[in-house]
């Protein structure tokens, strides 16, 4: 018997990690993560917008802040954009 387990077995090579929410590549330049929080933020706001046909200020900055900007923020920290491109595309949200 040998203590040899799992030799001969090759693991995958993975292009993209998904953890707690934020896309990690392996160049960890954060560029799909980024297209992701636009995509789900013009999804929310399409939504908003079939939603509320009548919308005050206040009501729009309520929505904004607890839905729009929440996912913009979210692990910013971590992936927060640095390239002229992701910075254009976040700024536009």
């Amino acid at each position: 018997m040998t203590d040899c387990v799992g030799v001969g077995i090759a693991l995958p090579n993975d292009e993209e990690e998904k953890d707690l929410g934020l896309l990690f590549e392996t160049s960890l330049k954060f560029d799909k993560h980024a297209n992701n929080v636009v995509n789900r933020t013009k999804r929310l706001t399409g939504l908003i917008k079939r939603t509320f046909k009548c919308m005050n200020i206040t009501l729009f900055l309520t929505l904004y802040t607890s839905l729009i900007r929440s996912i913009v923020d979210y692990g910013s920290t971590i992936w927060y954009p640095t390239s002229r491109k992701n910075i254009q595309l976040i700024e536009n949200i």
